[in-house]
Parts: structure tokens; C-alpha cells; sequence
């Protein structure tokens, strides 16, 4: 800590300054983190989608294998149920 007292600081204030370093430190993480937050949501958006048209088709085979005598489209119920949430 010799380099604070050649500065002019006293051992004193290095607490402060410590504090002030961290949290610029962990102001600039955040800045950057919001900046590419975006990209990132965008960049997975259609990897999601697909996931999601895979697991309708699983929900329908899964419902199909559980009432086979049930004849009525599932696909129709859900979107029904969605439409009324």
C-alpha cells in the first residue's frame, strides 16, 4: 500500500477507494451485460420456437397414447385453452 501513500492518500481513504473501484467495476458488468442482453434473446428466439413446436407434437403423441379411442383433435383444445388465458 505503499504506491496510495506516494499518491498522496492515506490508509484511511483506501477503503473508499477500494468501494469506488468495485463498484465501477460492477457498474461496467452491468452496463455490458444490459448491451448484449438483446442479441442474446434474439440469437436463441428461433432455437425456441422449434423447441416449442416440438413439444406440441410430443403433448399430441403423449395424448394419443393415453386415450386412443378419443377421436377428437387435441391440437384444437389447446389452442382454445390458450385463446381464453
Amino acid at each position: 500500500m505503499g504506491f496510495l501513500k506516494e499518491l498522496g492518500l492515506s490508509s484511511l481513504g483506501t477503503p473508499y477507494l477500494l468501494t469506488g473501484i468495485f463498484v465501477l467495476v460492477f457498474l461496467f458488468v452491468i452496463f455490458m451485460t444490459w448491451c448484449l442482453l438483446p442479441f442474446a434473446i434474439f440469437g436463441i428466439k428461433d432455437r425456441l420456437d422449434e423447441l416449442i413446436e416440438e413439444q406440441k407434437k410430443t403433448n399430441a403423441l403423449l395424448a394419443k397414447a393415453r386415450d386412443p379411442e378419443d377421436e377428437r383433435d387435441r391440437e384444437s383444445i389447446y389452442v382454445s385453452r390458450r385463446r381464453h388465458l
